[in-house]
C-alpha cells in the first residue's frame, strides 16, 4: 500500500464515492479548491486516480 495525496473537483461525487470504498485509511478535507483526500491504496489503484494526484 502507498500513501497518496488526491485533489478532487466538487463534481467529481462519484469519483469520491469509489474512493471511499476501495481505498484504506481515507481522510476527506472538502476545501474551496476542491476535496483533498488522503489515501492508502495499492499502486495499481493509485496509477487509476493519478490525474488528480497532487505533490
Amino acid at each position: 500500500m502507498i500513501k497518496v495525496t488526491l485533489l478532487l473537483p466538487h463534481s467529481s461525487g462519484s469519483v469520491i464515492a469509489e474512493l471511499h470504498r476501495v481505498a484504506g485509511d481515507l481522510t476527506r478535507e472538502d476545501r474551496a479548491d476542491g476535496v483533498l483526500i488522503n489515501a492508502k491504496m495499492t499502486s495499481e489503484q493509485a496509477a487509476r486516480y493519478s490525474r488528480y494526484a497532487i505533490d
